[in-house]
C-alpha cells in the first residue's frame, strides 16, 4: 500500500512520487484526492466524470 491516506488525502510530495499509481486509481476505482502543499488543500484529484458534472454545475449557476 502506499503513503497515501484512506482519507483521500495525499501530500504533494506523495503526488510527485506516486503519480502513475494515483492516476490509476482515480481512473479505475473512482477514487478522489485532495491535494495538500504545506498544510493546505491545494487541488484535488477526481475522475473526469466527476469534473465535467462539476463544470455543467458550475455553468449552470453562472448569472446571465
Amino acid at each position: 500500500m502506499s503513503a497515501v491516506e484512506s482519507s483521500g488525502q495525499v501530500t504533494m510530495q506523495n503526488v510527485r512520487a506516486q503519480l502513475s499509481e494515483l492516476g490509476e486509481r482515480v481512473f479505475r476505482n473512482g477514487e478522489q484526492f485532495i491535494v495538500y502543499r504545506q498544510g493546505k488543500p491545494f487541488f484535488a484529484m477526481v475522475p473526469v466524470p466527476d469534473a465535467e458534472m462539476i463544470r455543467q454545475v458550475k455553468a449552470s449557476n453562472k448569472p446571465e
